[in-house]
């Protein structure tokens, strides 16, 4: 894949129209030079985040670090998802959270929801906004980002995490990640948890 030459503004899942907002699929989504410098920022970070003990949803995160993103890289990013007609934001009240993950084997998580409200409700606050930053992924390695549309379906979707694709959850649908089974890969990603009413 070509860093910053988009093939496809917008790849959607076909949904039907009573599914609500469709999944988004973004590839090629940062110009090289934006990427590169982005990529840069997040390998001087050092200081990881504790994991809670107490995590039901992500199993496996013994070989796995979290950063907190702050600084310029959090608004280089977040300046081009506002350029890129992806979300707004109300820089004084922001409302979201960015952080960066290295996740390696056995790392995977359970289907679950991003929003702090009732996950079997029709009330969102909340929603997810991921950014995959994988040179080469091979999918029999694990590490795949799944969801299906309503909890009770046994039918879904799935999606590589490959280098420079954003995938945006604008209805906060069921989501999980099939468990990395190479252990020798890891899985870079950026994950923002954002308010619905930011996401356009």
């Amino acid at each position: 894949m070509i860093i910053g030459n988009r093939q496809s503004m917008y790849s959607k899942v076909n949904t039907p129209q009573s599914a609500g907002r469709q999944m988004q699929i973004l590839d090629n989504f940062l110009p090289a030079e934006v990427y590169t410098e982005l990529w840069n920022h997040l390998q001087r970070l050092d200081t990881p985040l504790e994991c809670p003990r107490d995590e039901e949803d992500h199993q496996g995160l013994q070989n796995c670090d979290r950063f907190a993103i702050e600084g310029e890289a959090k608004t280089l990013f977040m300046t081009e998802l506002v350029n890129q007609d992806v979300c707004r934001i109300n820089w004084l009240d922001p409302k979201y959270e960015m952080t960066y993950h290295k996740m390696k084997a056995p790392y995977y998580s359970n289907f679950h929801c991003d929003r702090l409200s009732d996950w079997h409700s029709d009330e969102i606050d909340y929603v997810g906004i991921s950014f995959f930053m994988n040179d080469d992924w091979k999918y029999n390695d694990g590490g795949l980002f799944a969801w299906k549309q309503a909890w009770d379906s046994n039918r879904g979707e799935f999606v590589e995490p490959i280098q420079n694709r954003l995938i945006i959850n604008p209805d906060d649908y069921p989501h999980a990640v099939t468990q990395i089974t190479n252990p020798d890969v890891m899985r870079h990603s950026i994950q923002i948890f954002i308010a619905k009413e930011y996401v356009l």
